[in-house]
């Protein structure tokens, strides 16, 4: 087993979802896609649409992020291998704080360290 299963096991056996799901279309053979009825119906998102949308900010006010990897190790007692491995996890890093927003760190069930997380400002106005 390579070390994608390996960690692809380890996420399934604790339980633990990174990765969002997303429902995909079904395919007809003649390439029309056709959804089943508990899926919603595809929005057509248009810049206008967009304007008005939330922009996902940091706990300490960014708004710019960068990808990153936090690299957990597996334990040989608890790793599939019986060896000791590495399991990347990638975040958002704020450009401004240079640590990971709470709500990544929530969207993963609170596995990060908190030396990583970042920390709300608590600037008055």
């Amino acid at each position: 087993m390579d070390l994608y299963h390996h960690h692809y096991h380890y996420i399934k056996t604790k339980k633990i979802n990174i990765m969002p799901s997303i429902p995909l279309p079904n395919l007809s053979p003649n390439g029309s896609s056709s959804f089943s009825p508990n899926l919603p119906p595809k929005v057509q998102i248009t810049s206008e649409m967009m304007k008005n949308f939330k922009v996902f900010t940091c706990d300490c006010g960014g708004k710019l992020f960068h990808s990153g990897m936090i690299i957990k190790i597996i334990s040989p007692l608890l790793s599939p291998s019986g060896k000791e491995e590495q399991f990347p996890i990638e975040v958002l890093i704020c450009n401004s704080c240079g640590k990971v927003p709470n709500a990544i760190n929530n969207q993963l069930q609170n596995i990060l360290p908190e030396d990583v997380l970042a920390k709300s400002s608590n600037i008055l106005l």
